[in-house]
């Protein structure tokens, strides 16, 4: 890719982003943030999800995580209430 910005790398694809993550310190433990379409991509890799399951739907609304089948729930938080809109935390991992 053409884009370039100090200090960062820049990569063409998915997999040679997660390639340049997993060689980086740290790389045993990788988190995605998207977009929706960045985290359709990354669903075939993640072994855990921690997400933020939010109650609402707002009108306009057309971006959503894609689905997650084939996980399990290993933690739920408690329901929460800010700014009017109720949301609860949620740790997945991926059955075996």
């Amino acid at each position: 890719t053409n884009y370039r910005v100090d200090g960062c790398i820049t990569a063409g694809s998915f997999e040679e982003a997660l390639a340049f993550a997993r060689k980086a310190p740290g790389g045993d433990d990788i988190s995605v943030v998207g977009g929706g379409e960045i985290y359709a991509l990354a669903m075939a890799h993640a072994e855990r999800l921690c997400l933020t399951l939010v109650e609402d739907a707002p009108d306009g609304a057309d971006t959503f995580f894609p689905a997650y089948d084939g996980y399990t729930v290993k933690s739920r938080g408690e329901p929460q209430t800010e700014n009017g809109i109720r949301y609860h935390y949620e740790e997945l991992v991926r059955n075996r």
